[in-house]
């Protein structure tokens, strides 16, 4: 065997191993071995076979669909996937969007393709028929034709709006009336009902003879029926993307630079678009038939508001007589209706049914909800009692979540035909949502802006619309006076680095309502009593412990300590141990006072726990009481 032949058995040997248990391998093995089997073969007609075109192609296709860390010795594993039946580049399988019915651009009637949801008569059928459903939709188109709108310059250099004056004044002008018969009011109020009620927008763009947009024509979104490439997509220009149809055939193809076509709820797995009206079908259909049913209790109803018993033994024609004679007296005759009647007993007077309660009840109200809720529209108007709060909450809310979102969305598609339409690149479409503010609202935020150094003058003047003053320094108005930001900044970053000295304590003077005790003698100061502040005497050194005075609760001054100076710093601890009166060795309490300063006055005050441990109770030390009081000197 030369080396060309050891190479490509060597190279076979090692494809065979590591695809073994494939069954195209084994099919492309087995047909080796024939040829090796057969009288008078040769180590050469592996090249031959290896050379054949069909077998190397099924063992490179074999390789492909092949997990290689997946072997026939794996213990109860996954095993090989099954071989793709349409993975050849000419199948058109590779990135299909969803898996459409075959012939989709066959069925010419728009949205009558399978699983292609509630076609589009059904849609406008139950919006024409249902109307509080109606009532909410205009109620949104109303909200939309309200928004004011303007052309202005992409991104944010605003100078750019001078340079670019006529441009923004034509495309102005273009959406002022975008069609010859429809000013801009009505434009948008005509796609915003196809919007919502089938879910879909078709608009014609008809150019002049110059090939300059003349028009943007609103067409029946419910005549164009969508077609769809191999891949599930809307096919490219110069392929047809669109196809009207007129009396039912179709009759004009149109490519996606001849016709703009929007979606504003699309999905994966369908063509067309999901609208409201779509989404609360079933909701909708049972209202209808609750309304047909409110409807014919005028018109179809056969049960009388009253019905009243009479004799047993009475018949038909007695029944009749008096039946007539009633209507005769009664019917049409209102007067007659108000005044008293004397007439025989009569036994079980029936009123079968409350009208009231036929006629409204609480689906009406959840009905109501439900079709609000999906077109974000606050509800406040058709329910029993929402008070203001409530109410501007729910407006806010469904502004937030259904009117914003829709208006971002047309911005962009606005500004797409802006740019590919009327060929203006530099410019978009954009609404005006800024909420109008209460003045004095805004005037009283502007004023604590300033004052809390948020603002400059000039910036508060500017937001209400007048000519600055020069004063674009920020200022902090403080009790003793206005301080520019930066000086008070300044100011407070030294305070904290370099804090100042406590000032030297005084004579204690008491206050009205405050008690304190003599550190010496222990005995009660009387109000306005001064304690002279005196010099310690020098104390002999002793062994003996220091006697600690008296603590109070409610004190409002402590010494630290008997004998020495009467500062009191941060730190100082005080404890003292007594015993209460009356129960001996029962209960013990510990009293701790420690200075502190106030973090928000700077006041000295001292904070004083008590714990008392009662030994009756295995001598367990029961919660501390906690109080602070004031350091007075």
């Amino acid at each position: 065997m030369n080396t060309q032949e050891a190479t490509l058995t060597e190279t076979l040997a090692n494809t065979f191993a590591k695809h073994k248990g494939d069954p195209a391998a084994e099919a492309l093995m087995e047909d080796l071995r024939k040829v090796l089997a057969t009288p008078g073969a040769k180590r050469t007609d592996l090249a031959v076979v290896a050379n054949n075109r069909s077998l190397t192609q099924r063992l490179g296709d074999s390789a492909k669909y092949v997990i290689s860390s997946i072997v026939p010795t794996t213990w109860f594993g996954p095993n090989q996937p099954i071989q793709p039946q349409a993975d050849k580049p000419d199948q058109g399988t590779r990135g299909r969007r969803f898996d459409f019915p075959v012939g989709s651009n066959i069925q010419y009637q728009p949205k009558s393709e399978q699983g292609a949801g509630v076609p589009f008569y059904v849609l406008r059928g139950l919006a024409e028929s249902f109307d509080l459903l109606r009532l909410v939709i205009e109620t949104r188109k109303d909200q939309m034709v309200a928004q004011k709108w303007e052309i202005v310059p992409t991104g944010d250099d605003k100078g750019k709006a001078a340079s670019m004056k006529t441009d923004i004044e034509e495309v102005r002008a273009f959406f002022e009336q975008p069609s010859p018969d429809l000013t801009w009011d009505e434009w948008l109020r005509a796609v915003v009902d196809d919007d919502l009620v089938c879910g879909s927008v078709a608009l014609y763009p008809r150019m002049n003879r110059g090939g300059a947009l003349h028009s943007l024509i609103p067409m029946d979104v419910a005549m164009i029926k969508r077609l769809i490439d191999e891949t599930g997509m809307t096919p490219d220009a110069p392929n047809p993307a669109y196809q009207q149809i007129l009396k039912g055939v179709p009759a004009v193809d149109y490519t996606r630079e001849e016709l703009v076509y929007w979606m504003r709820n699309p999905r994966t797995w369908r063509m067309y678009g999901y609208s409201p009206v779509e989404q609360i079908i079933t909701t909708v259909n049972i209202a209808l038939r609750r309304q047909n049913s409110q409807l014919e209790y005028y018109t179809e109803g056969n049960i009388p508001d009253m019905i009243l018993g009479v004799p047993e033994s009475w018949t038909p024609e007695q029944l009749k007589d008096t039946q007539d004679w009633w209507d005769s007296v009664l019917s049409g005759n209102t007067a007659t209706r108000r005044k008293a009647r004397f007439v025989p007993e009569i036994k079980g007077v029936v009123l079968p049914k409350d009208a009231a309660v036929m006629l409204k009840d609480e689906a009406d109200e959840w009905f109501s909800r439900i079709i609000c809720f999906a077109f974000s529209i606050p509800p406040s108007a058709l329910m029993k009692q929402v008070n203001r709060a409530s109410g501007e909450q729910m407006a806010e809310t469904a502004k937030e979540e259904g009117l914003l979102p829709m208006l971002s969305w047309y911005e962009r598609k606005l500004t797409a035909v802006i740019r590919d339409v009327l060929k203006k690149p530099g410019l978009k479409f954009t609404f005006n949502t800024t909420v109008e503010v209460d003045p004095k609202v805004k005037a009283d935020t502007n004023v604590l802006y300033v004052k809390s150094g948020i603002m400059t003058p000039d910036e508060a003047r500017e937001d209400m619309g007048k000519e600055p003053m020069g004063s674009n320094e920020l200022l902090v108005y403080l009790p003793t006076g206005v301080v520019p930001l930066k000086e008070s900044a300044d100011k407070a970053k030294q305070d904290i680095l370099h804090p100042p000295a406590p000032p030297a304590p005084g004579p204690l003077v008491l206050n009205p309502g405050q008690t304190a005790h003599d550190q010496t003698t222990g005995k009660p100061l009387a109000f306005g009593a001064k304690q002279e502040e005196k010099k310690p005497a020098p104390v002999a050194k002793s062994d003996a412990p220091t006697p600690m005075p008296t603590i109070i609760m409610g004190d409002t001054f402590v010494r630290v300590a008997p004998g020495v100076a009467p500062e009191v710093t941060v730190g100082d601890t005080h404890v003292v141990v007594d015993q209460r009166e009356g129960v001996p060795d029962k209960r013990t309490v510990t009293k701790h006072v420690v200075a502190k300063r106030d973090p928000v006055s700077g006041d000295l005050v001292g904070e004083i726990t008590e714990t008392s441990v009662d030994s009756a109770i295995d001598r367990k030390p029961n919660d501390p009481l906690v109080k602070t009081i004031k350091v007075t000197r």
